[in-house]
This record gives C-alpha cells, structure tokens and sequence, in this order.
C-alpha cells in the first residue's frame, strides 16, 4: 500500500509503515517525461515556442552527451527517453543562445535570432535550481541515486523495515510542483507493475496469477492535485491517475 499523504497525518496511523518525506525522497528530474519536464520547468501557460524548443534541444544534446551507446542510439534519443541528463548544462545552452551573436553579411557579427528572448525563462531555470524546498528534485542525492534505488525507496522493503505500506508524506513539497511530484511517482510504479507482470509472464508462459505482488495507492485529497481543472500544470497528473484507475486493475494495482 502506498499512501500519498499531504497534511502528515498518516505517520501516526500507521507508525511501523515505511515513511518517505522531502527529507529522505529522491526523485531524479530526468525520471520525468517530456510532458513532465515541459511542466515542471517551463512556462506552459506561456505558450512560448523559443524556450519550448532549446530547452528540448539542450536536453536531447546533453543525453546523447552523456549516453555510452552507439551513434545510431544516441541519434533516437528524444525527450521521453529516459536517460540523465543535466539541468546546469541545459541552463548553460539556454543563456548561450540567449546572447550569441552569429556572423553577419559584411564579415562583422549581429546578434543572434533568439538574443535577449529567453530572459524569462533563464530567470525561471534559475529559480528552480536554487531553490532549496526542490533539493528532493534537483540537488546532489537526486542527482546521483539510480533508478533501481528509487523503485526499492519507493516499492521495495528496506533493510532496516519490512513493513508493505509506505507512506509518502507531501506537506513538505511546495504546492507548485505537488502535482508533478505526484504524476512521476504514480507514473513509475504503474510502469513497474506493467514491466513486472511481463517478466513474470514472459519466464512462466503458464503463469496464472495476476500479480503476486499487488500494489494499494491511496490519493488522499486527491483533488489538490488533480482537479477537474483542464489548466496545462495538471495535464500529467490527471493523466498518470486516470491511466491507473482505468487499466491498473490488470496489473491488480
């Protein structure tokens, strides 16, 4: 069972449960897909094209940096793929393009086509990154825990407590960035539900049980993150929730 709890009542119901909060959560930027990040980082009301297209362009650049595969595997990397990537460098190319100037027609140089459009969103990038109530998204331990680390955090006993119900405790995430927060994480453990039975299916043809590991999740209040709302900043969630509560059963979730 895991329950997202966002007034920190729940601790005492259940005081033997594994507890999760901003102080002990990890949950790495590039985990979010691209709907995701363009939510978490951008201005989406905005509808800005220019910020839209070299915040994709320096993340694509930077995991193909990155990547150890072959040529042809780095050129199908893309914004959904989910591969590391780093906010500094994409802030780096943003304020690059942002006061680049390029040669001109008579040898000299003029400014580039995005210089000085991209003021706002570098101040927004900005933001993000030195503020401290996001370390649980963008500082060093977010940056460095491995996906499997986060699937046991959020799924898996720890050794120190068996308990089967977690409890993550969302008092501490600023409001902004709550229903987000809330869409990767269901996101990840619908997914994991989905690769589990297929490995299970796929090593036992004649496996007959659904899931010998079903999974609980409990949204309380839910709608302070997914209300009947059609504004972009709740897109995700309403997605990652609404695919769970309608094809989850199959995976008994």
């Amino acid at each position: 069972m895991i329950v997202f709890d966002i007034h920190s009542e729940y601790r005492s119901a259940f005081p033997d449960a594994n507890f999760l909060d901003i102080s002990n959560l990890a949950l790495p930027y590039w985990m979010l897909n691209g709907e995701e990040l363009e939510e978490f980082f951008l201005d989406t009301e905005a509808n800005d094209h220019n910020q839209r297209n070299v915040f994709k362009e320096a993340i694509i650049q930077d995991r193909r940096a990155m990547s150890n595969g072959t040529d042809d595997e780095k050129q199908r990397i893309h914004l959904d793929s989910p591969l590391p990537f780093n906010i500094a460098t994409v802030l780096e190319y943003a304020r690059g393009k942002n006061t680049e100037m390029v040669p001109g027609a008579r040898g000299d140089t003029k400014q580039g086509s995005l210089f000085g459009k991209l003021t706002n969103f570098i101040s927004r990038l900005e933001n993000k990154v030195n503020d401290r109530r996001l370390d649980f998204f963008l500082g060093t331990k977010a940056r460095e825990v491995t996906f499997e680390d986060t699937l046991q955090t959020l799924l898996g006993y720890s050794s120190a407590n068996k308990s089967n119900i977690t409890v993550i405790d969302l008092s501490g995430v600023p409001f902004e960035v709550l229903s987000i927060t809330v869409s990767l994480i269901s996101r990840l453990i619908f997914e994991y539900g989905y690769v589990y039975k297929r490995l299970r299916c796929a090593k036992n043809p004649n496996e007959k049980v659904n899931n010998d590991v079903p999974i609980l999740l409990v949204y309380e209040e839910a709608h302070k993150y997914v209300p009947n709302s059609d504004l972009s900043k709740y897109r995700s969630s309403k997605t990652s929730i609404e695919r769970i509560a309608k094809e989850g059963r199959k995976r008994s979730m």
